[in-house]
């Protein structure tokens, strides 16, 4: 039987009205992740994004996918409500293919070299970890984020993480965050949304529940 967990956020204090940002998330469509796995991934997607103020003017919200060679899903300007993205996002294509999670970050840069200024610029990695050998060093990857100001986080999920290669693109050691499963993803939606708009606001209640 296959489960799916849905999300409550009950706010104390709303997110401001100043907040901007562009959140990029680039999730791994490559052959180790099954296509199960990868909804799941976009189940995450989801949920993050329904916390967000999704307008031109306020949260623009993007998808990259990656096997061997990123795809950009879903443009910034593509969507401008959580009810357009929802939809969106639900016919992203699965790749399948090798993975290059050092492509995906370097065209993400690229993207993010484009995001509006005085805003927040922040990048989600969805990924199942280790990279194969003879391919770029991850670190070396990153660094154009880096160097534009781009707070990267990674969700890792599944028994092949390899932490300590991931951790080498986050922008601290508290963006890394680890679920067991690909189902369980969601589930640390709550504890991610605190840290990435971490001093925004503050969060009174946060559930999620399991559904079949």
């Amino acid at each position: 039987m296959a489960f799916r967990y849905i999300c409550f956020f009950v706010t104390g204090v709303p997110l401001p009205r100043d907040f901007k940002a562009d959140v990029l998330f680039v999730v791994d469509s490559s052959q180790s992740v099954s296509k199960e796995k990868f909804l799941r991934e976009l189940d995450f997607v989801k949920t993050f994004a329904r916390t967000l103020d999704i307008s031109p003017d306020k949260s623009r919200v993007g998808v990259v996918t990656f096997g061997n060679t990123p795809t950009p899903s879903i443009r910034f300007e593509e969507y401008t409500s959580i009810q357009s993205f929802s939809r969106g996002v639900d016919v992203v294509p699965y790749i399948a293919g090798p993975k290059r999670l050092d492509k995906a970050l370097v065209f993400a840069a690229r993207i993010l070299s484009k995001a509006r200024p005085n805003v927040n610029k922040m990048l989600v990695v969805l990924t199942d970890g280790k990279q194969p050998l003879a391919r770029d060093p991850l670190d070396a990857s990153a660094k154009p984020l880096h160097q534009l100001g781009v707070k990267v986080s990674v969700i890792a999920a599944g028994g092949n993480v390899s932490m300590l290669e991931l951790s080498k693109i986050t922008s601290k050691p508290g963006d890394l965050f680890y679920s067991r499963t690909f189902g369980g993803m969601v589930l640390q939606v709550p504890a991610f949304y605190d840290h990435m708009i971490s001093g925004t606001f503050k969060r009174s209640f946060s559930k999620c529940v399991e559904i079949n």
